[in-house]
């Protein structure tokens, strides 16, 4: 994620998303640099092996932040700025 600045306008209690690009990463996908590339390719072939198509089901059921309609048709660049904004509100709302 990058941060680039507020644009000019009055400030807000409250962090919004005004654009962006790219599926959100899966969940441990991060503890290896090629978790994800891996993942993503699992969705690109049209006979997945045995690892791969355990590798679809975990994200489009296993995995906390999961995505039922997995990665396929390109997917993997599906974003949503309302959902983005919708968990932006409830970390504002938590208490710290």
């Amino acid at each position: 994620m990058t941060i680039e600045g507020r644009c000019k306008a009055e400030a807000e209690d409250r962090f919004i998303c005004l654009d962006g690009s790219g599926h959100f990463v899966a969940e441990d996908m991060t503890a290896q640099p090629e978790g994800w590339e891996e993942l993503k390719a699992a969705y690109r072939t049209e006979n997945p092996t045995t690892a791969q198509s355990a590798k679809r089901y975990w994200f489009e059921h296993e995995c906390r932040n999961r995505d039922g309609e997995g990665l396929q048709n390109g997917r993997e660049h599906f974003w949503s700025k309302d959902h983005i904004n919708s968990r932006l509100e409830k970390l504002t709302k938590k208490k710290i």
